[in-house]
């Protein structure tokens, strides 16, 4: 039975890191590049509805990664692969900070609306 859990938290855990991963990949790699043609009459659509999709779905996944590494750090603790849940707990801490202090403030600004493209850019 325990060995069930292990395999399946684990592979819960690498599902859930990769597509958090990929997401922001991905964002950075086909979104990103097209902000120097956004304006304020256009901005909104091409991130605020996704931001809050996301924001919804990202939340609760942070948590549950969080306790899905600190599982794995029990289950693992007298093994040799300890480390893994450490260094996923220390990165997915960081970038849900790094998400609140300084993402989310942007967030606010777009979704409250943009009407300068200074301020936009």
């Amino acid at each position: 039975m325990k060995a069930a859990v292990a395999v399946f938290n684990a592979s819960f855990l690498f599902w859930a890191t990769a597509i958090y991963m990929g997401t922001g990949w991905s964002m950075w790699l086909f979104s990103f590049p097209a902000v120097p043609q956004l304006t304020p009459d256009n901005y909104y659509y091409v991130f605020v509805p996704q931001v809050a999709y996301a924001t919804k779905f990202f939340t609760p996944l942070t948590w549950i990664m969080m306790a899905c590494s600190l599982l794995m750090l029990i289950l693992e603790w007298k093994g040799g692969i300890r480390w893994v849940p450490i260094v996923v707990l220390l990165l997915v801490g960081i970038a849900g900070w790094v998400t609140v202090q300084f993402i989310f403030p942007y967030n606010r600004e777009m979704t409250a609306g943009i009407h300068d493209q200074a301020q936009l850019q």
